[in-house]
């Protein structure tokens, strides 16, 4: 009786992956106010909001806020 290797590539069913993401997905709360103002927003346009081009749009402009404050 053969013992198997389960770690073999017989057995392990990934793919490595050969390229780095641009994006890291994390898991956040948000408050019911912000909820019900993404569905006001889905009611207007029809489309749900991008919660990361909002994020990232929000953090650029208190960025450059705060960098013409310093200066």
């Amino acid at each position: 009786m053969d013992a198997k290797n389960f770690l073999s590539d017989e057995y392990t069913f990934y793919k490595p992956k050969n390229k780095q993401s641009s994006s890291k997905r994390v898991c956040i709360t948000i408050s019911k106010q912000t909820k019900l103002l993404e569905e006001e927003y889905k009611n207007i346009l029809g489309i749900q909001p991008n919660r990361s081009q909002i994020y990232s749009s929000y953090l650029k402009t208190l960025l450059n806020k705060l960098k013409n404050r310093t200066e």
